[in-house]
């Protein structure tokens, strides 16, 4: 379906096409504010492209569940919506693991059916509050974490990039940013314990952002570890981002970390931030112990330092200390081993879904038995029979995690920027680019990391905020990504970042769908 209206009255001599499939929030509010297009037609148009492509054709599979009334929504929304509200008529998705009144809150796992959410999870309520229109719910690697199959649920299978149908979609956001990649969506939200947003976003040329901890609540989210995880979104470029991190950025009594950052943080102010940014004497310190795990990762980064230098930004190179580079074994593996199960039962509570971890996993271990039914990854039932065991929140190793090595990384953090006063620091997102799907070869890719995601950890293991935005392409057509982190609280500024090179990138993607109907 392609959308050809008349433009207003000062463009009359131009014909006026809007792609919808590629179209960002900003275009989509422009078109619906000048009446050349409606909500209803916006709408048929994304529930049209998913039926097409993610449904059949290369079936993408990024859509696990539908909103049954979203036309009719629509359709009021066309009548009586209040047309000023920032996000007023514009459709997005959500994550598997979000709760959605009335909805199953599966998280990617068939175990997890019987889950029908009592409540919305504030961000979805935030959003609907500001206009926005549910599509649906995405697919996710199952229950958040991938265990070598990016994208992988039980309840739906495996979600395929839209850019290469060959290469993975990273994870566990993989529904959202497939479906955003793909046109099916303005926007999605994501959540990102250890790179769940940033790396997806990374595969699929988008922009993603893991926010300091507590910006975001994580009310009415099926969590894998609060001490890490975070909502983010994911979208097409800098300035859909702050219009959506606007709307979502608001203090919640009913999460801990909320009150806590809302208790020393003024609400941030994205748009006006980007509007009135000053970038001068800018200074980042590109990070160099993750590179080296693919030669056009690294020279995507080496050019992209070229860049920021020819336009006044000082770049000087770091090396971080070596703990920096074990953080995953270090902090965050015990984390999750450690909270997983009390705070997984905690949520099914919530939702008065009568239900244990260890009915969760006796469910997956008879279905990955019986192989007429849907396969199990092996890996993440492995891992949650291993939470079965593990619960360690009161135990010392988890207690010196928490209360000496944190803070201590954040502290050396912190001062070795104060030091080299830097405003922030950059690294690629990914030191590799999205891998071939499992039981798919391919020649041409090369990773010599041993996590691809090293990068990422420090953010997630010390509440860090962190922008990821395109910067140059790999073979396969398989984006590459420059992360911007920055001191907590500085999200504002790294947004400021992140515009600075996206306008300077010079970055263009193209998925192998078709943008039309």
């Amino acid at each position: 379906m392609s959308i050809n209206l008349s433009l207003s009255s000062a463009f009359s001599s131009q014909a006026y096409t809007l792609d919808i499939s590629t179209a960002s929030i900003v275009e989509l509010k422009q078109a619906l504010r000048k009446k050349r297009l409606t909500c209803e037609q916006i709408v048929k148009y994304y529930l049209a492209r998913i039926e097409q492509y993610d449904a059949n054709g290369p079936k993408i599979n990024s859509i696990v569940e539908l909103n049954e009334n979203a036309i009719n929504e629509a359709i009021s929304w066309d009548k009586t919506g209040d047309k000023s509200l920032p996000l007023g008529g514009i459709p997005f998705l959500v994550k598997d693991n979000f709760n959605v009144k009335g909805m199953a809150n599966a998280a990617g796992s068939i175990a997890l059916l019987d889950n029908i959410a009592k409540y919305n999870a504030t961000l979805v309520q935030l959003l609907l509050d500001n206009g926005a229109i549910f599509l649906g719910r995405t697919n996710m690697s199952e229950l958040a974490a991938s265990f070598g199959k990016f994208g992988y649920s039980s309840r739906a299978g495996q979600t395929l990039n839209p850019l290469n149908l060959e290469r993975d979609p990273s994870g566990s956001s993989s529904g959202s940013s497939a479906a955003v990649a793909a046109g099916f969506c303005a926007f999605a939200l994501g959540t990102d314990t250890s790179g769940s947003v940033r790396g997806p976003a990374t595969v699929t040329g988008l922009v993603g952002y893991r926010p300091s901890m507590g910006m975001l609540s994580r009310h009415g989210i099926l969590p894998l570890a609060l001490s890490a995880d975070t909502a983010g979104p994911l979208v097409r470029n800098v300035d859909d981002l702050a219009i959506v991190m606007d709307v979502l950025s608001q203090k919640d009594p009913a999460d801990s970390a909320s009150a806590f950052y809302y208790a020393a943080h003024p609400q941030p102010q994205f748009v006006k931030a980007l509007e009135q940014a000053e970038l001068t004497k800018l200074k980042l310190g590109f990070v160099t112990n993750f590179n080296g795990g693919n030669p056009e990762v690294d020279n995507v980064m080496l050019q992209s330092v070229e860049k920021l230098k020819r336009h006044g930004v000082d770049v000087e190179n770091i090396r971080l200390p070596e703990p920096f580079e074990h953080i995953n074994d270090c902090i965050l593996k015990p984390m999750f081993m450690g909270e997983f199960k009390p705070q997984f039962e905690s949520h099914l509570t919530s939702n008065q879904t009568q239900k244990s971890l260890k009915d969760v996993v006796s469910i997956l271990s008879s279905l990955q038995a019986d192989k007429r039914l849907t396969a199990v990854n092996p890996g993440r039932l492995l891992a949650l029979k291993n939470n079965l065991e593990t619960n360690n929140t009161d135990c010392a190793d988890y207690i010196v995690i928490q209360n000496r090595i944190i803070p201590g990384l954040r502290n050396q953090l912190d001062k070795i920027m104060n030091d080299r006063q830097f405003d922030g620091l950059i690294f690629a997102t990914r030191s590799c680019p999205a891998a071939p799907l499992p039981g798919i070869l391919d020649p041409n890719f090369e990773c010599h990391a041993q996590d691809m995601m090293a990068a990422g950890y420090i953010a997630a293991a010390l509440g860090l905020p962190e922008i990821t935005v395109p910067a140059g392409l790999a073979k396969g057509n398989m984006p590459i990504s420059l992360s911007f982190m920055g001191r907590f609280g500085q999200d504002e500024a790294l947004f400021q970042f992140g515009k600075l090179f996206e306008s300077i990138a010079n970055f263009s993607v193209r998925t192998v769908l078709p943008c039309c109907h």
